[in-house]
């Protein structure tokens, strides 16, 4: 079951599955914390003496900070499938920072972290320990979101014209469908390509093309999901793409399977 009062989530792989497994909440942050944080999001499961399930996402640009009974850490950027085993009984909160976020927060390059876990006790030390402490002895959402909430606003940055910057491009990407290069984003913000793999490395943690190609195969997995007779022919004109070749390249090398398998629901590739 998922309920979410920010809309949609978008990059579960077959959510219709996933939802029969997992139940997935997700909350707005306080006004406070808006231009920093997307939202949390807290996931429990309970499959005791069922099959395990295997849940997988394509990520999004964006830092989590998650907390998870022996799993606590600050995730950055994954640039390949999310995969994750489910068993038995769980629950995981955790904070989505919007793209570029979380770089107020730390004194390093976001890119530093990308495909990385990092303990919470490291990047924020023994206070941070102390709000893993606390929000795994809490078993109320609420209460948990409370918790996160009072830490980073004791914690926010002051303005920052580079996150108003990345926020701006990153609505570009998501708006505009013909953008489908870096060059397509350097001719409309005017703004060098060296200047903005550089605002990404810090900001954002992986570069401008990865960005775009993810946002174009996000919505695909989202078509395909509700309507999966669509044309492939269609759909990848509707993406921007120039042919149906390589947006057929570009979903299986993501998702790790074609359209056409992707929409059979057929066993995945193993965990990447």
């Amino acid at each position: 079951m998922i309920q979410s009062d920010v809309g949609l989530p978008r990059g579960i792989l077959n959510p219709g599955l996933g939802s029969q497994n997992f139940n997935l909440t997700r909350k707005a942050p306080p006004e406070a914390l808006g231009q920093w944080i997307e939202h949390f999001w807290m996931v429990d499961w309970d499959l005791r003496g069922c099959e395990p399930y295997l849940s997988q996402t394509l990520p999004h640009p964006s830092v989590h900070v998650v907390f998870e009974e022996g799993k606590s850490g600050v995730m950055g950027v994954v640039k390949g499938r999310f995969s994750t085993l489910l068993s038995e009984q769980g629950r995981v909160f955790a904070i989505k920072w919007r793209p570029g976020g979380f770089r107020g927060f730390v004194e390093f390059p976001i890119a530093n972290i990308t495909d990385q876990r990092l303990p919470v006790e490291q990047v924020f030390g023994s206070d941070g320990k102390l709000l893993e402490t606390q929000i795994l002895a809490s078993e109320d959402l609420e209460e948990q979101i409370q918790l996160a909430s009072g830490f980073f606003i004791e914690r926010k940055p002051g303005p920052d014209a580079n996150l108003t910057l990345t926020h701006q491009i990153m609505d570009l990407v998501l708006s505009y469908r013909n953008i489908l290069r870096v060059e397509d984003l350097v001719n409309v913000t005017g703004m060098s390509k060296r200047n903005m793999q550089r605002l990404f490395h810090e900001y954002v943690g992986v570069n401008p093309k990865w960005v775009i190609k993810r946002a174009r195969l996000h919505e695909a997995v989202e078509r395909l999901a509700t309507d999966p007779e669509i044309s492939l022919l269609d759909l990848s004109n509707e993406l921007g793409y120039f042919d149906q070749a390589h947006f057929i390249k570009d979903f299986k090398s993501l998702v790790g399977r074609s359209p056409l398998q992707y929409t059979k629901k057929e066993t995945v590739d193993p965990i990447q």
